[in-house]
Formats: structure tokens, sequence, C-alpha cells
């Protein structure tokens, strides 16, 4: 049976993980992809060493790529896929860690553990990197808290079993998806004196189980990405046939990771931004990851009972929730009160912002009380961030040639090393 012609990729199809064909009849794997460049870094696919010639680490260009047969499975992309933050005070957090139980030191499970991590600690440091789902290091020891507390929860011999796994490699803990989660969500986190995240913590994959990879893809997935200590959000997983909406996958993987059920009057919206006004901060309700994968953040109110039945923790609240204006319904188009001022207040204080580059429709300038500091708010998701927010199909792209930071916005096929703000 004759194969199936290669296809000759665009420089936008080729992303990290993508598996090609090279020098002709050789496979690998993107490690490193520079789309707006057309450079691209492959890994051998037999080896897992960057490809290299006499003058070093090959850049490819994407005609010197071609795209495999049938015969090699490409990742197949998730139509839905949910991951959930739970939030709570350590009471809570408590009677969640005392329900899973102590983690097993001598086989991997999934999540291996989970951890509370303090939400004043849930930020990195100065000298950390973004989030890069392809990266083994993010962040640095010395001046990352969230790194530094989460790293106290996992025990010798906890590290002794992760060597075991991956003895090839040097393995160590990584904030990871818990990381991507608090560069979303925002500085307001960090006030929530008294509160946790609950963090899932996964374990890399044994040698045998990278062996008995269904595709390439999968074990790129397995060997090179999922191969460190990492600290996740709570719960993640994918759609299941059957199931009427990614609000219900979400709620099933937080039961079946962390063996906790949430009743409808804590996981509705209304209830849930309501405990967010009466504790005066603004974190989002849910946020995406890509087109396909939903972040919900859910806050466990104080007040909350627990109780465990069928094998499960079972939170209900019963409580009437008063808005902190005095009751009725929080205003969302402009009464909730950041730093010190509502969003309203603010809308009409955008005059001290004057001459700094124009923002995107809906987002506003808030400046912290506390340090200072300038941040940006979303008035239709009432999602805040540090970072400039870029108008729609913007990214912000780092040369590998120069160091330099320019934009990328693959649907124009344009570059610019301004700020974009169109």
């Amino acid at each position: 049976m004759s194969k199936k012609a290669r296809k000759a990729p665009k420089p936008e199809e080729l992303v990290k993980g993508t598996v090609v064909v090279y020098w002709g009849d050789k496979r690998g794997i993107v490690r490193e992809a520079y789309a707006p460049l057309d450079e691209f870094w492959v890994a051998d696919e037999q080896t897992n060493d960057l490809v290299r010639d006499q003058e070093g680490i090959v850049a490819f260009k994407s005609k010197d790529l071609q795209m495999p047969s049938a015969e090699i499975e490409q990742p197949e992309v998730q139509d839905h896929a949910a991951r959930v933050l739970v939030v709570g005070n350590e009471d809570q957090m408590l009677a969640i860690l005392q329900h899973f139980g102590a983690p097993s030191a001598v086989e991997r499970q999934d999540p291996q553990q989970i951890l509370a991590i303090p939400c004043v600690n849930c930020r990195c440091g100065p000298s950390c990197a973004r989030f890069d789902p392809c990266k083994r290091e993010m962040c640095e020891k010395a001046d990352c808290p969230m790194l530094q507390i989460g790293g106290e929860g996992i025990d010798d011999s906890m590290r002794a079993l992760a060597h075991n796994l991956r003895p090839d490699i040097h393995v160590d803990v990584r904030p990871y998806h818990l990381k991507q989660a608090m560069e979303q969500i925002g500085p307001d986190l960090t006030r929530l004196e008294g509160y946790y995240c609950l963090s899932a913590v996964t374990f890399p994959f044994a040698r045998e189980d990278v062996a008995g990879s269904r595709s390439e893809w999968e074990r790129y997935w397995k060997e090179e990405v999922r191969c460190q200590i990492d600290l996740g959000v709570s719960a993640e997983g994918v759609h299941q046939e059957g199931e009427g909406s990614i609000e219900d996958t979400a709620r099933r993987i937080l039961q079946e990771t962390c063996g906790v059920v949430l009743s409808d009057s804590i996981w509705s919206e209304d209830a849930q931004f309501k405990f967010r006004h009466n504790l005066g901060i603004d974190l989002p309700l849910k946020f995406f990851d890509g087109q396909n994968t939903k972040v919900f953040v859910i806050l466990i109110p104080e007040g909350s009972e627990s109780a465990p039945e069928n094998g499960l923790l079972h939170f209900k609240f019963s409580g009437v929730v008063t808005n902190s204006n005095g009751g009725g319904k929080a205003d969302a188009a402009g009464g909730l009160e950041i730093g010190g001022k509502t969003i309203n207040q603010w809308k009409q204080e955008q005059d001290q912002f004057k001459g700094l580059p124009k923002l995107p429709a809906g987002w506003i300038r808030i400046k912290s009380r506390k340090s200072e500091e300038v941040y940006y708010y979303d008035t239709r998701t009432h999602k805040s961030t540090f970072d400039f927010p870029l108008p729609e199909g913007w990214t912000k792209q780092t040369s590998k040639s120069t160091g330099k930071t320019y934009y990328f916005n693959a649907k124009k096929r344009k570059s610019m090393f301004d700020i974009p703000t169109e």
C-alpha cells in the first residue's frame, strides 16, 4: 500500500510538540517554534536530542520540514476540557486534606498528593519567567514565594519516588498550571489573607509509561512535558460523552481528583460573584486557556459546612449572602470596589493615565493602593492583570536571535516592536 504524500507545513502550523520529518526521512518533534521568524528547533525522535550540525543547533525553516503521512498520529485536539481551582479558608483546606489522606511514596498516582498553598504566596518573583507548558524550569527558587512554599510541602520520601520514576533527568518541584492560573487571575488573589489555593500535585511518568505511549505526541507529552513534580490547579480533565456541559465536567473532575463535591449554592455564578464582592476582591469566575479549556475559579465561602457522604466530602452553604454595600445585588457594572475605589470611579479617573498607550475596549488602568503599581482591569470579564492587554489576535513574542520583545498577529501576518493598540 502506498504511503500518503507528505505535506509541506505553513509556519503557523508548526507548534511545540508537532511531529515532523526533516532531512528527507528522519522524524522529530518541534521543541522550539518561532513562527514569526520562520525558525524551528527539532529534536530527533530516537535520541530526543536537538538536531545539530557543525555550526550548532539547526534552525529549520518551514520549507525544510514536512508533515508526516497518516502513519504518524498527530495530537488530537480535545473539543472541551476543564480545570478547577478551589480557594478556601484554613479549616476547609484541612478538611479536604484529611479526607484525601496521606500520599503514597512507593507508587505513582494521579494526583500524587494535594497541597494547600496560601493565597498570599501565590505569586512569582522578579526573576521568574512567564508560564510555558514545555519548559522544565520557569521559576527561581531564590525569589519565588509560590515555588518555595510548594517545595516545602513535598517531603524527601516523595522526592525520592519522583527521582526513581525518572532517574535519567533532574526532577524538581515546578509551579505548573497553578502558575498559569495565577498569571490569569491577577494580583487580587494575594490579598486573601487566611485563604488557600488547593493544588493537585502530579509526578513524572515512569520510563515504562513513556514506552507504552500510543503515539509520538503522547510519548513527547509524558517524557518531555509532564516530567517534573508539578503544582497544578485543584483538578483537570477532558469532557466526556454524555456530560451536559463543561461545568458538569468541572464538577466531575473535582470529585474524582480531590474527592470534593460542592453544592449548587456554592457553585452558582451568582453566589460566586457575591462571595467575591463581600471580600472586596477581583477574581475572575472563569477564564479560557486557549479555545478548548475552560478554567473555573471557585471560592468556598465562610460558614460552609462539610460532611463525608458515600466516600466523598460534600460542602454546602445554607447562609444568606448580603453584600458589603448593605444588601441587594452587587453592581456588576461598576459597584465592585478595587484599590479603594469602585470601578465606576476608576472609569471616571482614567485621565491620570493620559499619555500612556491606548487600551483595548473595555479595559481600564487601576493603581494599587498598597504598592502604587498600575495594573489593567477588564470591566466586562472582571479580570485583572499586570501584563498590557493586547488587542484580539496579537501575541507577545521574544526573538531567539536578538532577545528583543515584539508583537505578532498570525491572522494578519504582521509583526511590530511597538505595543499594538488597534
